[in-house]
């Protein structure tokens, strides 16, 4: 019998990422197979959700909000975050994120070639996740994904306490949304709230 190796090994954080997915990947693949397309979707769909509903974090408890929230992402240092995030308050209990880069699911998963399984398997969990992150007042619009084929993802959280307005501002905002351009942004904003 071999014994155990005392020896460390360093494993990357793609193939962390790799672990955590593809096997989702490949079990939405093959229920696609068995039962078909869409009701193996639907069927994802419904256990994803079910799951975030049914395990809240225990952190909940300690949600401030969502300025406090992007208060906390935007201050300090960030110039160590692998990730690219362009982040703006819109209104009281609105606070939008675009991501730039997907360092974690799209370059874990970029050799996999359904991109509609890749989508439900890594972003369509965040819907239920964010809420069952922060609060159950918590809601994600997410209109645009790179894992699409966007140039990124467009984010907004909605404190459904503060507004439930669950509108998600128009490509135009996301397109200008970025350092530099907030006037620009904060105007499209202004005429997307008036429609």
């Amino acid at each position: 019998m071999q014994e155990w190796s005392a020896e460390s090994f360093e494993i990357s954080t793609n193939a962390m990422i790799k672990v955590w997915t593809w096997p989702f990947y490949y079990i939405l693949r093959t229920l696609t197979e068995t039962i078909g397309r869409e009701p193996a979707i639907s069927l994802f769909k419904e256990y994803v959700s079910s799951y975030y509903k049914d395990h809240p974090s225990p952190n909940q408890t300690n949600f401030e909000g969502l300025d406090a929230m992007c208060t906390k992402r935007t201050s300090g240092d960030t110039s160590n975050s692998v990730w690219v995030i362009d982040h703006a308050m819109l209104e009281p209990g609105k606070y939008a994120f675009k991501n730039n880069n997907c360092p974690t699911c799209v370059d874990a998963m970029n050799e996999l070639p359904d991109s509609e399984i890749k989508y439900y398997t890594c972003c369509y969990p965040d819907y239920a996740k964010f809420t069952a992150m922060y609060s159950d007042d918590v809601i994600l619009t997410m209109e645009h994904t790179i894992m699409q084929g966007a140039p990124y993802c467009s984010r907004v959280l909605h404190d459904t306490r503060i507004d439930y307005d669950l509108r998600h501002p128009p490509i135009e905002f996301w397109d200008a949304m970025e350092e530099g351009r907030e006037d620009e942004v904060e105007e499209i904003y202004g005429r997307f709230k008036v429609d």
